[in-house]
């Protein structure tokens, strides 16, 4: 506490008749606004006419006074305001000081010994808000603060108020939160020196990017502390900042998709294995009729395009496999692994690949082909996904 108290309770302030008829959110217990002023007495209008402000009497327009260390504020209630109730409350759940509501003439002092920030409010006007601040004060411009992971820096701000006319410096620092300085961000703290009339310096964090994706978020703090000057200088809030790192590596997944020439639905839809379980045709044909299935790859992966590497089973002593891209077949290079699709913009379909499987005179009724067809991701290896194009022998 700054100053000398005198506390009352709500019935004295109800006896001053002020609060009749008023929410019970009004009826604050009181921290006397009395003081004696010291120092240099700076004053401040409360209400002015209509308007319903606090209006800083030096500046002569605004809300925000600025003082010394050891300076006090005189808040007067504006003639022109005649019969309307106000007051000067300081925001915090004790009050650092609170005048009661009253109507003019009536006025309140108070006295700041230390420096500091201090917001305040009128219990009656919500829109009534002012603040003093008390010689050199710091802080971050925000609490929070994001980069992508792949931004390179994030910058912070920190900001001076009150008293710039002196030399003040501030130490800063970052700490290891979800996010590990050396892989995510490098680890940054020095002193900040502030010249007279500097009000803002900003400090560069890198950021660094690990390519590694499905990690998720990550955060780490950046923190102010050891503000010094020759007239004494404290930290504001926030002091404090939060940075998230958003993962924005791109990720990279195939979805390969089957359906058969007399069906118009796909299988296989956001189903992902390398077995062809769930994604999986079956179709039936006597030696020497052909069977057809279809299939095509989505590019379910985000922030990126991809192509698509496929590759499928080639003919046996049974069964003939031959694959068409169009009219182009493009047999060959399934069944060595090396037929690529184009490029897939995310969301986006490769071209159908068609599949064309015939029992041959040696199969048997019963004999059955199982061709797996696979779609890996030319940009990530190990991300594949395979539909199974099955045909039963008849005869």
């Amino acid at each position: 506490m700054f100053s000398r108290v005198i506390r009352g309770g709500a019935a004295a302030i109800l006896a001053t008749g002020f609060l009749a008829g008023m929410p019970a959110s009004h009826a604050l217990a009181a921290t006397a606004c009395s003081d004696s002023a010291t120092g240099t007495s700076h004053t401040v209008d409360v209400g002015v006419g209509t308007s319903h402000i606090f209006k800083d009497v030096d500046t002569g327009s605004g809300s925000t006074t600025k003082i010394g260390v050891g300076d006090s504020v005189l808040w007067t209630w504006s003639a022109d305001d005649s019969g309307t109730q106000h007051s000067t409350t300081e925001n915090s759940g004790s009050p650092v000081w609170n005048s009661d509501i009253h109507v003019p003439p009536h006025s309140c002092t108070h006295s700041f010994p230390s420096a500091g920030l201090f917001s305040y409010h009128c219990q009656v006007h919500s829109n009534m808000t002012g603040t003093v601040i008390v010689g050199t004060v710091f802080r971050l411009s925000a609490a929070n603060y994001s980069v992508n992971e792949s931004g390179g820096m994030v910058t912070i701000t920190i900001q001076r108020f009150g008293d710039t006319s002196g030399t003040n410096d501030v130490d800063y620092a970052t700490s290891d939160g979800t996010a590990t300085a050396g892989t995510d961000y490098t680890d940054t703290h020095s002193t900040m020196t502030f010249n007279p009339s500097d009000t803002s310096h900003t400090v560069d964090v890198p950021i660094l990017d690990d390519n590694v994706t499905g990690e998720g978020d990550s955060h780490f703090a950046f923190t102010l502390s050891n503000a010094t000057s020759a007239n004494g200088a404290v930290l504001g809030s926030p002091k404090t900042a939060t940075v998230t790192i958003h993962e924005n590596d791109p990720v990279y997944r195939p979805d390969a998709q089957i359906r058969t020439s007399s069906s118009s639905t796909w299988a296989g839809n956001n189903v992902y294995n390398t077995t062809g379980v769930g994604q999986t045709k079956l179709l039936k044909e006597p030696g020497g009729h052909a069977a057809t299935f279809y299939e095509r790859v989505q590019n379910d992966g985000t922030g990126a395009a991809d192509a698509f590497r496929l590759k499928g089973a080639g003919s046996t002593t049974k069964f003939s496999v031959k694959y068409f891209v169009g009219t182009t077949n493009v047999t060959s290079g399934v069944v060595a692994g090396t037929y690529r699709t184009g490029s897939v913009a995310p969301g986006g379909f490769s071209k159908v690949l068609k599949i064309v499987i015939t029992p041959k005179r040696a199969a048997r009724a019963g004999d059955l082909e199982a061709d797996l067809i696979t779609a890996t991701s030319t940009h990530t290896s190990t991300k594949k996904d395979a539909v199974k194009a099955k045909v039963k022998a008849l005869s």
